[in-house]
């Protein structure tokens, strides 16, 4: 059966995760922050960046993206590292740490110096902008929503960085009473005490600017001030102490949204690598450039490092792929079938593309204007620098004294304008052309084309077998030239992961109501020019959706409003209108279609609900077979008296 059209349910998600070793703060100490960081932008009047980061799906992106890195499954989880601590007192004496020279780093908890929480923000921050630009450039929805997680995912690391059991290297252990859980234990039940209102105007400029280094490493120092009052557990000296950090880091929070819309916007030279860009990547010490030897040694040669002339420049350009992690890989321009990877003895190689191969992940280091290159295929913390040979490049433990270890990134526009008039998405996306209307699908299975024109916008979406075409109304011209109209299904066999999110959210009385794996996820919705989704419209806008050939009643389709509140508690609100049109003229000739009168988009739940008749006809069945399995029960119970009576 085609259960595609049957009941419309709205609702928002969200993801708790956890870490048993060292989780800064606690799970709604996390999303309260990020919150209160945001309404700082409107209280400051940055009305562009809020409204951004305050729409529902980017919403519950920073707030999943905020909360991951204390999952145990995650890349950057710290359990028993120290990865998310930024140390910057001594835990004893309160006495202020040094920090290196280059890039002003204190270290984490275990005494290196990646990761911390504060390459934890570098790294991420830096894959948030990389997915938002590539978006920007190519319309792919995946790499907006991916921004939005990875950018919640560089706010962890700012929470972190302030936790004062983070910043002094305090591990919780295994202790349900250790001095760690106490003080955020303490910090989460007094957490509405402490709140930020606005943030200062330098605050804003510094990151702005890149002058982040020395702001952070205060804001790890002022956490840090607690050491005392973490230790006496005394109430006012942990108010004291708290009433200090709370709405510092909650201004820092705000400082980096604020950045990033001024990245976005603003920048002319944001920070990143951006998909199916050419680029050019040159050491700091060294002064030479990533390079491959010759065309004739592509498949044994080691990446190298050469210096820039005539002879080898076109050997060193390199065309950056995103994949779906957070991470890149590189691909010389020279040769698309090859990838660079990172071979057993840890260095750079080239061999055809394998995604657990040529994962590396990129962080800009603030003042310096330096990258670092993570190289995150190895499962422990190595970065890419050059080798003491200074030719060929290797991985190697972080030292941040060591220009070996930095890079500068150089785009290459005149390379990429050329690849790009011939490359136009990566591997993973696809464009498809229905009936003269181009569609694009992404990796996740979202289904997008672009909106030109004010008049019905139709859209065919293909999963599981099936097709069915959706058109938007914008006859009103509500939705701006270039906006994309976009539709994603999830069901439990392509995407069972997200589909238990989704089902786990919904209310018991429908849970009750569904036929055994005949639910589906429906997400609908249109995404700005500028990456800002449209929830609330200013009037009531049609969505057709296709009826075909099924056993599906045209008076059985409904749709029910779910909404998140503040506590992300799951209500039903309100209830939407749909009636059918029959005769429907869209792209494919005529057909039946039901019409949901919308103000808002959501996600939606999509189930074959049970009937009374199924309800009836499923009584009917199982009391059949209970009472055949009764009998039967019975008549081996007395055959078995008979046999024992003959004995």
């Amino acid at each position: 059966m085609d259960f595609k059209k049957k009941v419309f349910i709205f609702f928002a998600f969200w993801l708790i995760t956890s870490s048993f070793f060292s989780s800064a703060w606690w799970d709604e100490t996390h999303k309260d922050m990020l919150s209160i960081g945001i309404s700082i932008l409107k209280n400051d009047n940055k009305i562009d960046a809020y409204n951004l980061f305050n729409t529902p799906e980017n919403l519950s992106r920073l707030k999943l993206g905020c909360l991951a890195p204390d999952n145990s499954d995650d890349v950057d989880n710290t359990k028993f590292f120290g990865w998310h601590h930024y140390v910057s007192r001594n835990k004893n004496t309160g006495e202020l740490l040094k920090t290196t020279t280059i890039g002003k780093y204190f270290k984490n908890g275990s005494g290196g110096y990646l990761k911390s929480a504060r390459t934890i923000f570098e790294e991420n921050y830096t894959i948030a902008l990389s997915y938002y630009m590539s978006y920007k450039q190519s319309g792919n929805l995946t790499y907006l929503t991916n921004s939005m997680y990875y950018l919640g995912k560089s706010l962890h690391g700012i929470m972190d960085m302030c936790a004062a059991p983070h910043s002094l290297g305090v591990f919780s252990g295994l202790s349900q009473d250790s001095d760690h859980k106490y003080f955020e234990k303490y910090a989460e039940r007094n957490r509405e005490v402490w709140q930020a209102q606005n943030c200062p105007k330098n605050l804003y400029s510094d990151f702005e600017q890149e002058k982040m280094a020395d702001n952070l490493n205060d804001l790890s120092s002022v956490g840090a001030e607690a050491y005392k009052s973490m230790k006496t557990r005394i109430s006012k000296d942990l108010d004291k102490d708290l009433s200090k950090v709370m709405p510092l880091a909650e201004q820092y929070i705000a400082a980096v949204l604020n950045k990033f819309y001024y990245d976005i916007t603003i920048n002319k030279t944001p920070k990143c690598l951006i998909e199916n860009n050419i680029y050019r990547i040159k050491n700091i010490d060294s002064n030479k450039y990533m390079t491959i030897e010759s065309k004739k040694k592509l498949n044994t040669s080691y990446v190298i490092q050469k210096e820039n002339n005539n002879e080898n420049n076109d050997y060193q350009y390199f065309v950056a792929k995103l994949n779906t992690d957070g991470t890149f890989y590189l691909q010389p321009l020279i040769q698309d079938d090859l990838y660079v990877y990172i071979n057993w003895a840890g260095n750079l190689k080239l061999q055809d593309y394998h995604d657990k191969d040529c994962n590396l992940k990129i962080g800009y280091s603030g003042d310096n204007y330096f990258y670092l290159i993570d190289a995150s295929a190895l499962n422990f913390p190595k970065i890419l620098g050059i080798n003491l040979n200074k030719t060929n490049i290797g991985t190697h433990t972080f030292d941040p004294d060591s220009k070996k270890h930095y890079w500068a990134i150089e785009s290459c526009p005149d390379k990429t304008k050329e690849y790009q008039s011939t490359h136009q998405y990566n591997s993973w996306s696809q464009n498809i052309n229905y009936n003269d209307i181009e569609h694009h699908v992404d990796s996740a299975g979202t289904t997008s084309v672009e909106i030109t024109e004010n008049k019905i916008i139709w859209l065919k979406e293909k999963s599981d077998g099936t097709s069915t075409w959706y058109g938007l109304d914008n006859t009103s011209g509500i939705f701006k030239a270039g906006s994309r109209f976009w539709v994603r299904w999830i069901t439990k066999s392509s995407s069972p992961e997200d589909w238990q999110k989704y089902y786990d959210l919904l209310d018991t009385n429908h849970k009750n109501k569904i036929h055994q794996d005949k639910l589906s996820v429906f997400l609908v919705g249109v995404t700005s020019p500028d990456g800002v989704e449209y929830t609330d419209l200013d009037s009531d806008i049609k969505l057709y959706v296709q009826l075909k050939n099924s056993d599906w009643k045209s008076s059985d389709i409904k749709s029910v409003f779910i909404s998140a509140d503040s506590d992300e508690v799951i209500s039903t609100v309100t209830t939407t209108k749909s009636n059918t049109l029959n005769d429907v003229s869209y792209p494919d000739g005529m057909g039946n279609f039901a019409i949901l009168q919308l103000n808002h988009f959501s996600p939606y739940a999509v189930y074959d609900s049970f009937t009374s008749s199924e309800k009836l006809h499923v009584f009917l069945i199982i009391f059949s077979v209970s009472l055949i399995t009764l009998l039967v029960c019975i008549w081996v119970f007395n055959f078995a008296l008979r046999r024992k009576s003959n004995y």
